[in-house]
Formats: structure tokens, C-alpha cells, sequence
């Protein structure tokens, strides 16, 4: 299946489900609808959200960032880059600039209608392999575990902290 997340500031929910709704009829899956439950306060429900959300990025093919967004749509694409994800920036309002939009593997659109379409062009055009699942017994308070990474070994004596030019 082809998936989708979709970020943003809880301000723009009602557009968000819009695009939701347009992105549903063309067939594509929304991995994680986070306007469904606003705004969230009590540890146990950011606790709760916070997973379903982080499943929806890793989940999808295609990371689309509407602005304005805020702190927690920002983390999300730091997330999806760090996935690998194919990002998508959708800027119809001034924002203030950042270095990260411009790195050259991340696509921004001015308008909606440009931006859909690259995105189902996108989404037409690409090989989709399943992703991992994260369950619950991969959960752990502050995130997915990750395969246990070796180290690289010391260097031999008489080469610590030199770097080769």
C-alpha cells in the first residue's frame, strides 16, 4: 500500500482532514490521523498519541510537512529524515526560513495542488517494500529500540584523537 503522514499544527486540523479526505480518494493510506484526538494533556494520553505517531512516520513512503507547523511537526520531519523518508514541504504562508528546507533531497511546493500531485506521482513511481512493524514489545518509554550497534574498536595507541586528512 502506498502511505502518507501528514503533519502540522493542531490550528490547521480542519485543512489537514481535507487533504486527508482528497489523498483517501486517490487511494493512498493515511498511516496516522492525529487530528482525530486534539490536543492531548495527561502523560498516559502523550504517551499513547506520541506512539501512534511515531508508527505513522515510520510507516509511511511519503512525509508531507504543511505550515505552519510547530515544535512537534518539526521533530516528526527530523524523525522522517532520519527514516529516510521522501519529505515534502507545503509553504502557502510565510514561514521563517530554516536551513533544513533547502537540503536538496527535500521538495517544497508553494501550492497544494502541485504539491498532491508530486506527491501521487511520487507514490506511482516507487518500489514499496514493507516497512518493519513497531509493536509494543519494541516500545519503550522514550522510543523504538534500535538494533544494538557495535562500536568501532579504539584506535591503536598513539592515535587517539588524530583525524586523517
Amino acid at each position: 500500500m502506498k502511505n502518507l503522514y501528514i503533519a502540522s499544527s493542531l490550528y490547521n486540523a480542519e485543512r489537514i482532514r481535507r487533504l486527508i479526505d482528497r489523498f483517501q480518494k486517490e487511494g493512498i493510506n493515511i498511516t496516522y490521523n492525529w487530528t482525530i484526538h486534539g490536543q492531548v494533556y495527561s502523560e498516559e494520553e502523550l504517551t499513547k498519541f506520541g506512539i501512534k505517531e511515531e508508527q505513522g512516520v515510520h510507516e509511511c513512503d511519503v512525509f508531507l510537512l504543511v505550515f505552519p507547523g510547530r515544535n512537534g511537526a518539526h521533530f516528526e520531519m527530523g524523525y522522517a529524515r532520519a527514516a529516510g523518508k521522501h519529505i515534502v514541504l507545503l509553504e502557502e504562508v510565510e514561514v521563517e526560513q530554516k536551513t533544513f528546507y533547502y537540503l536538496p533531497d527535500i521538495v517544497r511546493f508553494k501550492e497544494e495542488d502541485d504539491a498532491v500531485q508530486h506527491i501521487l506521482n511520487y507514490l506511482d513511481n516507487i518500489q514499496i517494500s514493507p516497512s518493519p512493524q513497531i509493536n509494543e514489545g519494541m516500545v519503550k518509554k522514550g522510543g523504538v529500540n534500535k538494533k544494538p550497534t557495535t562500536p568501532p574498536p579504539p584506535p591503536p595507541k598513539g592515535q587517539a584523537g588524530r583525524r586523517k586528512v
